[in-house]
């Protein structure tokens, strides 16, 4: 019997779904409204497949469909609406829908395109080898050149993600050039993903454990080896089952990725739920990320959804203005890290700056955006946040 969240901000359609999904022999385990608590629902309960009721205005339903493809990307969405056109079809397929029903249904159409639906989805797992348990999901910082603060981003939006959620995560520091991860978090690892290859891949929780390394704040650390040349032993497929391994057991997987573009992060990038593509504001970053967004997208507009350009302005180097980002990469940008001169010297110090100095600029604005990441609303400027940073800022000292 297949497990459905209906997500519906009308209590009367939801009501119809509802019963409709009983009569085809469908289990709802939870009703929620739009936003946070229907992501919340689908964290929560784990369903077969969530559906979303779509009507005007569509802009809150259509986010919540992304929201829920973003945190849950393994969540089989479906969309059903009394709208039957293809512009409305196709704008949820663009927010990470799997199907989309035309309501109202019959119970034996909606069960005959759940189950499809299902089996469709079971055959291209089992065909690309990923686990059919996969629920975490997997944000990869990535940028078209080095130097430009991605394991600074990385590592604090791992730390940041723990905070606002509470959550199982682990940073992969799958960076094939310098993997500093460890570095910047102060902790010195002891297994690596090259011994992790080279003792057999075994993708049991218990002894996959073994190669994580502990941090403070909760997060674990996926070490990159400790010599580059130890990456040789790698193979892209490795990375492929590393990650996926890793999403089954995990809410969040965040990737340091290095400034290149190979084999081994092509199979990364595949595996991202979310990929952020981070560029700073000097003109050779701008121009580079706009060769590589045109590269990652092609002729695919959907990936769109996914991808997302973050503006690191903490490095403080001159160039370009940020308001014309935009038009010179023909793309959008979804957040702007501030300009933060203590980030030069969080790498010194061995500790995320979101725990050093949760009050600053930098630190402030990576907890708003793993909030949204996350599907969490969080007020660095309300009271109750302001007393969490001063009890932190406490513990530091």
């Amino acid at each position: 019997m297949m497990r459905i969240v209906v997500v519906d901000g009308d209590v009367v359609s939801r009501a119809e779904m509802v019963k409709t999904l009983t009569l085809a022999g469908m289990h709802v385990v939870d009703e929620a409204e739009y936003g946070v608590a229907a992501v919340s629902s689908v964290r929560d309960n784990h369903p077969d497949a969530v559906l979303v009721h779509v009507e005007e205005p569509v802009a809150r339903p259509l986010q919540t469909v992304r929201t829920i493809t973003e945190t849950s990307p393994h969540a089989l969405v479906v969309v059903y609406s009394e709208a039957n056109s293809g512009e409305a079809v196709r704008r949820a397929v663009s927010a990470g829908a799997r199907e989309y029903v035309v309501a109202p249904c019959s119970s034996e159409e909606i069960r005959a395109q759940l189950t499809e639906l299902a089996a469709r989805v079971r055959r291209w797992r089992e065909r690309d080898g990923v686990p059919l348990d996969v629920t975490g999901t997997v944000i990869c910082v990535h940028g078209a050149k080095g130097g430009i603060g991605k394991t600074t981003v990385a590592v604090n939006l791992a730390c940041a993600l723990q905070q606002v959620t509470n959550a199982d995560i682990v940073l992969a520091d799958m960076d094939t050039r310098f993997g500093d991860s460890a570095i910047a978090m102060g902790v010195e690892p002891q297994r690596t993903i090259a011994d992790w290859v080279r003792d057999g891949r075994d993708v049991s929780r218990e002894e996959f454990e073994r190669y994580l390394t502990p941090h403070p704040s909760g997060v674990r650390l996926f070490a990159s080896p400790h010599r580059p040349i130890h990456w040789a032993d790698v193979v892209p497929e490795d990375l492929t089952l590393a990650l996926g391994t890793l999403a089954s057991q995990h809410d969040f997987v965040v990737v340091d990725l290095p400034g290149v573009y190979n084999e081994l992060v092509a199979a990364v990038l595949d595996t991202a739920t979310v990929l952020l593509m981070l560029t700073t504001l000097d003109v050779a970053s701008v121009k580079d990320t706009a060769m590589s967004l045109e590269l990652l997208c092609g002729d695919q507009p959907t990936q769109t959804d996914r991808l997302k350009v973050i503006v690191n302005d903490a490095t403080g180097v001159p160039g370009l203005a940020a308001q014309d980002l935009e038009g010179l990469l023909h793309f959008p940008v979804f957040w702007l890290l501030p300009r933060d001169r203590t980030v030069g010297i969080s790498m010194q110090h061995g500790e995320p700056l979101v725990r050093s100095h949760p009050r600053s600029p930098f630190a402030r604005s990576v907890v708003e955006l793993a909030g949204r990441l996350a599907g969490v609303r969080v007020d660095v400027s309300s009271p109750w946040w302001r007393r969490l940073l001063g009890r932190r800022e406490a513990q530091v000292a």
